[in-house]
């Protein structure tokens, strides 16, 4: 996560626990919230090694 995206995460989480965050807060959440969890998904993958890439270690 950034620490742009964490701002944001930050200053949308005051509005929710304020009950002040409305719809377009709401959709602003979930696009972040995707965002972080896809380039999660994409770092986990290159982190993992596979198959290939033992193959290689072991040559």
């Amino acid at each position: 996560m950034s620490p742009e995206q964490l701002r944001t995460l930050q200053n949308l989480s005051r509005l929710f626990e304020d009950g002040r965050a409305g719809p377009r807060q709401i959709k602003q959440l979930s696009e972040l919230l995707a965002t972080i969890n896809q380039s999660h998904d994409i770092h986990q993958h290159f982190e993992q090694p596979n198959a290939f890439q033992d193959f290689l270690l072991n040559i």
